[in-house]
C-alpha cells in the first residue's frame, strides 16, 4: 500500500469509529455527553437552554472532541444563571478541541465569565459570548493560550480589565469576529493584551467603553498585536484617552483597518512609553502619519444585521494595501454588480465586490 493510500485508509478508519452523543438523547447533560465521549468524537446538542449543574464550567478534560449544537447559537444557549463559566480550557486542549454554535451567557468568574483558556488552543466557531462577567476577561480570558475564533460575536460582557477579551502572554486568532458594547472600569473595553500578540482579521469593535481609564476598543502593554482589515468605531474611553488604541511600550500593526469616531481621540499612549504602532493604508480620524493612510470619513451605512459597511463613494473603497486583492467570504454582504469596485483592497471589515445583497 503506499504512502497515500495509507493515510487516506488512516483517515477513514478513524472516522469510522468516531461517536456522536446526543444531548439529552443519550445523555441528560453537557458536561455528561463530554464525559462519554472519547477521543475524536462529537457531542451535538439539541436546540434549548442549557441551567444547572453539569451545563455550566464545561471541560474537556484535555481531549480533542467536537462540541456541537444542532441548530446554532440562537437556539442552543448555555446559560450559566452566574453561577461559574461555560467553559474553562486548562488541560493542553488543541485546535482540534472545537466548539461550535453557542451562546454563552450569564457566566461568572474571577477570569473569563463567558470561556476561560489557560495553557491551551481550543478553536470557536459562530459562538455569541454575553452577557458575562469577571476581573479579567469578561467575555473571554486568555492566559498562555492560542485559541481560534471565526464568526463569533463577544458582546454585553463587563470586567475590571479586558470587557471582551483579556490576553495574557497568549495569541489568539480572530477572523470574521464581532466584539461590541463590553464595559470595562480599567482598560481595554473591546480587549486587553498583556505580554501578547493577538491576530484579528476582518472584525469589526464597536460601541465598547472603559469607564475609568484608557482604551476604549483595545489596551495595550508590552504587546505585539496584528489588525488587518478591521473596523474600529464608537467605542470611548470615558476618562481616560485611546477611544481606539492605547498603547504602552508596544508594537501594533494595523494594516487596511478604519479608526473612526472614538472618543476622545483614536490613538494614544504612555507619555514615556509610547512603543511604535506601525499603521499603515488605514482611515485615522485625526490623521496618522504613514504610508496609505487617509483622514476622511469613511460613509458607513448600515442595515438590519450589519453596521459599519461602506456607502458607494466611501472614500475608503480601492484604497487597501495595493498588494492585497479584495478578499470575500460568503459571511457578509458584498458589493452590487453594477458599483465599480476594483480589485484592490478596500479599507475596514466590508469591503469587495459581489452581488446586491444590501443596495436596492
Amino acid at each position: 500500500m503506499g504512502y497515500r493510500a495509507f493515510i487516506f485508509t488512516a483517515a477513514l478508519a478513524a472516522c469510522a469509529h468516531a461517536a456522536i452523543i446526543r444531548v439529552p438523547g443519550d445523555q441528560p447533560t453537557i458536561q455528561a455527553g463530554l464525559d462519554s465521549a472519547s477521543e475524536g468524537d462529537t457531542v451535538l446538542v439539541a436546540s434549548g437552554t442549557y441551567t444547572g449543574a453539569g451545563n455550566r464550567n464545561l471541560d474537556f478534560r484535555g481531549r480533542d472532541l467536537v462540541l456541537e449544537s444542532e441548530a446554532g447559537a440562537e437556539a442552543t444557549v448555555i446559560d450559566c444563571e452566574r453561577a461559574g463559566r461555560g467553559l474553562s480550557f486548562h488541560s493542553g486542549e488543541t485546535a482540534a478541541s472545537v466548539v461550535n454554535g453557542f451562546t454563552i451567557a450569564a457566566g461568572m468568574a474571577r477570569e473569563g465569565g463567558g470561556v476561560a483558556c489557560l495553557s491551551s488552543n481550543p478553536t470557536f466557531t459562530d459562538c455569541t459570548i454575553t452577557n458575562n462577567s469577571a476581573e479579567s476577561g469578561g467575555g473571554v480570558a486568555c492566559h498562555s493560550s492560542n485559541p481560534t475564533l471565526t464568526d463569533c460575536t463577544i458582546t454585553n460582557n463587563s470586567a475590571e480589565s479586558g470587557g471582551g477579551v483579556a490576553c495574557l502572554s497568549s495569541n489568539p486568532t480572530l477572523i470574521t469576529c464581532r466584539i461590541a458594547a463590553n464595559t470595562v472600569e480599567m482598560g481595554g473595553g473591546g480587549m486587553g493584551c498583556i505580554f501578547s500578540s493577538p491576530a484579528l482579521t476582518g472584525c469589526t469593535i464597536t460601541g465598547n467603553t472603559t469607564t475609568y481609564s484608557h482604551g476604549g476598543a483595545i489596551a495595550l502593554f508590552e504587546s505585539l498585536p496584528r489588525l488587518t482589515n478591521c473596523t474600529i468605531n464608537g467605542n470611548s474611553a470615558t476618562n481616560g484617552s485611546g477611544g481606539s488604541l492605547w498603547i504602552f511600550d508596544s508594537n501594533p500593526s494595523l494594516t487596511n483597518c478604519i479608526l473612526w469616531g472614538n472618543e476622545p481621540d483614536e490613538i494614544s499612549g504612555a507619555h514615556h512609553y509610547p512603543g511604535d504602532p506601525r499603521i499603515r493604508y488605514c482611515d485615522v480620524e485625526g490623521g496618522w502619519d504613514d504610508v496609505g493612510n487617509i483622514n476622511v470619513d469613511p460613509l458607513f451605512v448600515s442595515i438590519p444585521g450589519f453596521s459599519n459597511l461602506l456607502r458607494p463613494g466611501s472614500p475608503c473603497i480601492d484604497a487597501g494595501d495595493p498588494s492585497i486583492s479584495d478578499g470575500v467570504g460568503d459571511w457578509h454582504p458584498r458589493w452590487p454588480d453594477w458599483y465599480p469596485n476594483g480589485a484592490r483592497s478596500d479599507m475596514g471589515a466590508y469591503g469587495g465586490p459581489g452581488n446586491a445583497r444590501w443596495l436596492p
